[in-house]
């Protein structure tokens, strides 16, 4: 199939998934029902989510998400975590030229899924296996004592924007952000 193809069947999946929420009010054979349309839904994603990797994984090399991820380790995971990877691999499907492609969802998500998370991240670093990062935030031996002044460069005053790509534990990372 084609990658567009699976993108169209889970567009059509999605409204599907919208409209069979279960309701209080549902008798017990509408609950049935719907109950099979989310397990038919979730297994469309599943499926399609594999045939569209296959697909970036063949024609688009330089996608370390494809790279890393493989059918066999996807379906190690029960179901709840592979909805979870899912979130984690999908913008790296839908977006096939990305060289990285995944965003954990949760902290836990790097130690949960260390099967594709871990050698994602080295490659994409540079690391070996056995490499430790070890994070220094002593800067006193930077300009004086830690004190960074653009005069004694020969600058005036600027402004500058600092990009952060972390946040604060009790939140979630960026690809499983809401509106508060």
């Amino acid at each position: 199939p084609k990658l567009e193809d699976s993108f169209e069947e889970t567009e059509k999946a999605e409204k599907v998934h919208r409209s069979s929420f279960l309701d209080l009010g549902d008798t017990t054979e509408e609950r049935a029902e719907k109950t099979k349309q989310i397990v038919d839904l979730n297994n469309l994603y599943k499926y399609n989510f594999l045939d569209a990797l296959e697909y970036v994984k063949a024609n688009f090399p330089n996608n370390r998400c494809a790279k890393y991820m493989t059918k066999e380790l996807f379906l190690s995971y029960d179901v709840a975590n592979q909805d979870i990877l899912y979130k984690c691999a999908i913008t790296g499907i839908e977006n096939p030229d990305s060289g990285l492609g995944c965003y954990a969802m949760t902290p836990a998500d790097y130690e949960t899924f260390s099967n594709f998370f871990d050698p994602l991240i080295r490659d994409y670093h540079n690391a070996s296996a056995h490499a430790q990062h070890v994070t220094d935030w002593d800067i006193s031996d930077v300009g004086d004592n830690g004190v960074l002044d653009v005069a004694d460069l020969g600058l005036d005053e600027l402004s500058m924007r600092v990009r952060v790509g972390r946040n604060l534990e009790q939140y979630n990372l960026p690809g499983n952000g809401h509106r508060g």
